[in-house]
């Protein structure tokens, strides 16, 4: 993932690429796919808005809202006792539950929930 300034409309983005000699692989192309397409059905505040996707040089690529927050294991690791209050873990987990249901209620299953898959922003 890189950070990069989208030109016509002058904001940062994040830039998900998939790796060159993936790019090849039927099925890492197919997943990488699949993972734009189910991301891009999602205008809720807990999930990464797509902005675009495409390729460039046989290389696919999307084009997302950027996040500068880091993820959840970043911030527990920079508590005391490197964890997470109670308050904000529950807080993060409601978070987390009300991006799973507005995924459920469009019949997709996130395979790879983790802290360091959740994302933050910077508010």
């Amino acid at each position: 993932v890189y950070r990069a300034r989208q030109l016509e409309l002058d904001r940062e983005v994040a830039i998900k690429m998939i790796k060159p000699e993936f790019a090849a692989d039927t099925e890492s192309l197919k997943r990488f796919q699949r993972e734009a397409k189910a991301v891009g059905k999602f205008r809720t505040q807990h999930v990464v808005q797509i902005y675009q996707v495409g390729s460039e040089n046989g290389v696919p690529y999307i084009v997302l809202e950027l996040l500068l927050g880091g993820n959840l294991r970043e911030l527990a690791e920079k508590q005391p006792e490197g964890r997470l209050a109670v308050p904000d873990a529950i807080r993060y987990l409601k978070q987390s539950a009300l991006a799973l249901a507005d995924a459920a209620e469009k019949g997709l299953i996130h395979r790879d929930i983790k802290p360091d898959n959740l994302m933050l922003d910077q508010k």
